[in-house]
């Protein structure tokens, strides 16, 4: 299994967003990754964090199953199919999330508090600040 902490930060001051994500695999290699974005919108950019990560695990690991990690509360219930998405932007992220889950035998989302997906904020920060 790989475990992946994800988050998506938007400055809306400074209009810039960025993703960062930690994943670790089944043998405790970690790999970080973080970028900016284009999208402004926190729901926007939290559901990119999550695609970009499991975009990244299906071309570059050979994994069946995927626990992704994020302090989006809303998005989790969505991704694991306990509330149905609302907005439009969100039914779009959705349908890309649902296709890349297809690559996987097992795709969860579990709700985590801010407090311990701090290194995800940290890494989606620093994509925007530099």
């Amino acid at each position: 299994m790989i475990t992946v902490y994800t988050d998506g930060s938007v400055d809306p001051a400074e209009q810039e967003a960025g993703i960062g994500w930690i994943l670790t695999d089944a043998t405790g290699e970690e790999i970080t990754h973080n970028s900016r974005i284009e999208y402004r919108e926190s729901t926007s950019a939290e559901w990119l964090g999550v695609i970009h990560a499991l975009s990244w695990i299906a071309t570059h690991r050979d994994t069946d199953r995927v626990m992704i990690h994020t302090d989006s509360n809303s998005l989790a219930e969505v991704a694991d199919g306990k509330s149905t998405p609302t907005a439009q932007s969100t039914h779009r992220w959705y349908g890309r999330f649902r296709k890349l889950t297809t690559y996987f035998d097992t795709v969860r989302v579990h709700s985590i508090a801010s407090a311990h997906n701090r290194k995800a904020d940290r890494l989606a920060r620093t994509a925007y600040r530099n």
